[in-house]
């Protein structure tokens, strides 16, 4: 057994041991991997499970997700996209927030854009998500445009779109929006939470 996988505890080991392994025990043993800092290994238990013709669910199809983008492996996650499309998992809060992390981990905003407006639900998370991305990338701009169509949307930004909009308000030029944002955040009471 490799030094890692002695930090992730026997989890390899069991799904080997297990005569006819359920797709929950797949999905805990790769979200154990990934938890415990070890994604490329959660991204090899995934192949194995599809290999074994097992297909993921949603949730699976997110952590494998989530590994690619933690691995670094931006190829790896085009291809979990697409398999997402194929299985119909793309418009899942889960997927689809996953997909778009992934996007704007790697700085791949075209593709996150195009992935954000073919979304036909936009659940808070995505919009949270694609705020956060445009934040990390420099383009408050932008993150303050989707914060205003997130109103529009009548979707409700909670604390973590407040604390993603404070985090990275030295990029905001504009002291009225930022007045916006500190007025809205103590009406709201989330002035402890951020």
């Amino acid at each position: 057994m490799e030094p890692i996988q002695k930090d992730c505890g026997h989890a390899y080991h069991l799904i080997d041991e297990m005569p006819d392994p359920k797709l929950v025990s797949w999905t805990r043993t790769i979200s154990s991997y990934i938890k415990s800092g070890h994604a490329e290994l959660g991204l090899r238990e995934f192949r194995r499970m599809c290999e074994s013709g097992l297909r993921p669910n949603e949730y699976g199809l997110s952590l494998a997700l989530k590994a690619s983008r933690l691995a670094d492996e931006p190829a790896i996650g085009k291809l979990l996209h697409g398999l997402a499309i194929k299985a119909g998992f793309e418009a899942n809060s889960f997927c689809g927030t996953s997909i778009l992390d992934m996007y704007c981990k790697y700085g791949y905003m075209k593709e996150a854009q195009l992935f954000f407006d073919k979304a036909t639900v936009k659940c808070q998370a995505l919009w949270n998500s694609f705020i956060d991305g445009y934040s990390r990338h420099s383009n408050a701009h932008k993150a303050v445009k989707l914060f205003h169509q997130m109103l529009l949307s009548c979707t409700s930004p909670n604390s973590f779109t407040y604390t993603i909009l404070i985090k990275h308000g030295a990029g905001i030029l504009d002291i009225g929006f930022v007045k916006f944002i500190h007025a809205r955040v103590i009406k709201i009471g989330f002035e402890n939470w951020i």
